[in-house]
């Protein structure tokens, strides 16, 4: 598989696979609005827990009186409580996720989990000390009735401004974030693609193979 930066995290909307798929599709992420209205609540309150989650990781990442070690240790812990890995590892599969054992999948979705929250750390962590600004807030359709979602726009500069959209869903009072977009290149669509190419051509226990080589590249996480 190519090696590509992920950041996600933990959270199973029962929909989700059909929902990011019709998001793909219908050009969600391509970066088009239509005209300019009022934002819904929904809206206003995604943009707010994105610009929450990110202060929080840097201000863990920031902290002069934690060790390197505490500080990857935290900002997982928050990451994994913000973001959506196992369902985003299921939708990862395509229509693999029904052909493999039940074994395979509780192992596949342990690497995977663990896998995206350190992908995630070290991208926040070279990120803490640059600028980040919160922009646009999209609402976005969602096939549940219980569910609204937002596509929150923001921008980290490195100097040079590097855009990352955030697509989240909220239930109720909860919000997760299910997809993360840099420059453009949705990370859910990216992880299906490389992991069904692998699973097509050299089998389940070739991208578990693959999933744990690259668990020994990154530094410990949390709960190891």
């Amino acid at each position: 598989m190519k090696s590509r930066s992920m950041m996600f995290g933990r959270y199973c909307p029962p929909s989700l696979a059909r929902w990011l798929l019709t998001a793909i599709f219908a050009g969600w992420f391509a970066g088009h609005a239509g005209p300019v209205l009022a934002a819904p609540e929904h809206v206003d309150l995604a943009k707010g827990f994105v610009e929450q989650l990110a202060q929080a990781a840097f201000r863990d990442l920031s902290a002069a009186d934690l060790s390197e070690a505490d500080k990857r240790a935290s900002t997982q812990a928050l990451l994994s409580e913000a973001l959506a890995v196992d369902a985003i590892g299921r939708f990862a599969l395509g229509r693999y996720w029904q052909q493999v054992t039940d074994a395979q999948r509780a192992e596949y979705l342990r690497l995977f989990r663990d896998f995206v929250l350190r992908g995630s750390t070290e991208r926040m962590l070279r990120y803490s000390g640059q600028s980040f600004v919160v922009g646009q807030g999209i609402d976005r359709a969602s096939p549940r009735k219980d569910e609204s979602a937002a596509l929150v726009r923001s921008f980290f500069y490195d100097p040079e401004p590097i855009r990352v959209d955030w697509l989240v869903v909220n239930r109720g009072k909860t919000f997760k974030v299910v997809d993360v977009i840099i420059e453009g290149l949705s990370l859910t669509q990216t992880y299906r693609e490389d992991f069904t190419s692998v699973v097509r051509r050299q089998g389940m226990e070739a991208l578990l193979a693959d999933l744990r080589d690259r668990k020994d590249i990154l530094p410990a996480t949390v709960g190891n």
